[in-house]
């Protein structure tokens, strides 16, 4: 029965690529304002790739390495920034994987309507306080992260691009 609640909050689950729009809104704590971005984002076998159309900006993860390409240039970003990008991706992965035992090892999940929240249980709580996750129907709709520094990122999945 958890397995059902889980895969049906989970995206589409293959070894295929699987690409989707999506607009992403983050709320910074510490400026008090929110900046949204849209875009485009493609699940791999253990990678991730976004693409910002609106900024022309690139964030490709794979193999524990981050690649971030903003105007066509490569962008280096400090260890701290890397390893955060990183860890969150690994997130955003490890809900598309549909590994429920994975997401029951790492995270309490409570589940209520079409709303999941998750809540760390690991090393994740040093950075995520939680996260919740509603459908449409059966398909994953909406992620928002709770950070721990008070900042928030909401993802909203939209069409799969054919």
């Amino acid at each position: 029965m958890i397995k059902y609640l889980i895969s049906s909050f989970l995206l589409i689950s293959s070894l295929s690529a699987n690409s989707f729009y999506f607009s992403e809104e983050r709320y910074s704590d510490a400026i008090g304002r929110s900046i949204e971005f849209k875009g485009e984002i493609t699940f791999l076998e253990n990678s991730l790739e976004i693409n910002y159309t609106d900024i022309n900006k690139s964030l490709k993860y794979s193999d524990d390495t981050l690649v971030y390409t903003q105007d066509e240039k490569i962008i280096e970003l400090d260890s701290s920034q890397s390893k955060n990008i990183i860890e969150y991706f690994k997130v955003l992965i490890l809900l598309h994987s549909d590994d429920d035992s994975k997401l029951h090892f790492l995270f309490e999940i409570q589940t209520e309507d079409s709303t999941t929240v998750l809540i760390p249980k690991t090393y994740i709580k040093e950075f995520i306080k939680k996260i919740e996750l509603k459908k449409d129907i059966k398909e994953l709709k909406d992620i928002k992260l709770f950070l721990k520094n008070g900042d928030t990122i909401g993802i909203k999945i939209e069409d799969e691009i054919q």
